[in-house]
């Protein structure tokens, strides 16, 4: 006598199994040296990524400089339909940082969203604000947005 078990994979829907980011954020940035940290690094304006759409961001990072280069912020990105994905910003870099971003939550389809992604390397250009020493205070951020956001609500 033969008996066959047959099992099922357990459905994984696309709200749990995460979702893709893949695109690019560009906007004025800049350091400030009031505020958190031994200086913070500033930025906003637009993203275009695959698996979130376009929006804006803004950001703020604290830096610390000694014994290392850490970074620890905040960003918020609203897509053009006004649904908010938050995240914690960590890590530690160089001169064109690269911020780790743990997703906290959001609003809208984002509620109870988590995840990771990773912003940068951030490459500044088109230089305002310069002292005689040379460093200039703001610039334009253009970079890559990339990781997986999981929990995504329908």
């Amino acid at each position: 006598m033969m008996f066959m078990l047959g099992l099922a994979a357990p459905r994984v829907s696309a709200a749990t199994a995460g979702r893709k980011v893949d695109g690019t954020l560009t906007g004025p940035g800049g350091f400030r040296v009031t505020g958190c940290g031994d200086v913070t690094k500033i930025g906003s304006g637009t993203f275009h990524a695959a698996g979130l759409g376009n929006g804006t961001y803004p950001f703020t990072v604290c830096i610390e400089v000694f014994p290392v280069i850490t970074f620890d912020g905040t960003i918020t990105l609203t897509t053009a339909g006004g649904a908010t994905l938050t995240g914690a910003i960590g890590g530690t870099g160089a001169p064109e940082p690269t911020f780790d971003v743990v997703i906290t939550g959001g609003a809208k389809q984002f509620a109870s969203a988590a995840g990771a992604l990773t912003v940068g390397p951030l490459v500044e250009s088109d230089f305002t604000n310069c002292g005689p020493n040379l460093i200039c205070q703001d610039w334009r951020d253009t970079g890559p947005i990339t990781g997986t956001i999981t929990r995504i609500s329908p």
